[in-house]
């Protein structure tokens, strides 16, 4: 949980309710926001934590190869999992009708764990940047 969500929960009413607005779709945007900003934050670009994000050597692959591809979905679950510590499962998977060389198309499902549904589409594009919208 963080910070912000368990600082709305501290500020509940009595009767249990927040104060604030914080439903499942707010919770759901936001760990979709963080993926985004997971995804287009480079290895060693954060002085905190040097580790965070993804590394750039690993977009510079020839996607026409699906080895290659698969790869890349795979190193990009583990770093999401990684980082983002309110997922307790997270699926990535290459939607190839949308995929071409330079472009790259994951449809990403996860499940919170407050069991809430998360599903999103990352679009990577030729200049190295993810686009990253919830479904």
């Amino acid at each position: 949980m963080r910070l912000s969500e368990r600082l709305n929960a501290i500020s509940s009413n009595d009767n249990g309710s927040p104060t604030r607005s914080n439903s499942a779709k707010d919770q759901a945007r936001s760990i979709v926001e963080n993926i985004a900003n997971i995804l287009n934050t480079r290895v060693r670009s954060v002085p905190i934590d040097l580790d965070f994000g993804i590394d750039g050597r690993l977009l510079d692959i020839n996607f026409s190869k699906s080895e290659e591809r698969l790869h890349v979905l795979s190193v990009i679950r583990t770093t999401l999992l990684k980082h983002e510590k309110r997922l307790a499962e997270l699926t990535c998977v290459e939607r190839s009708e949308q995929s071409r060389i330079g472009y790259l198309v994951i449809d990403m499902s996860g499940l919170s764990k407050d069991q809430l549904q998360i599903r999103g589409v990352a679009k990577l594009h030729a200049d190295k940047t993810f686009e990253v919208e919830v479904l």
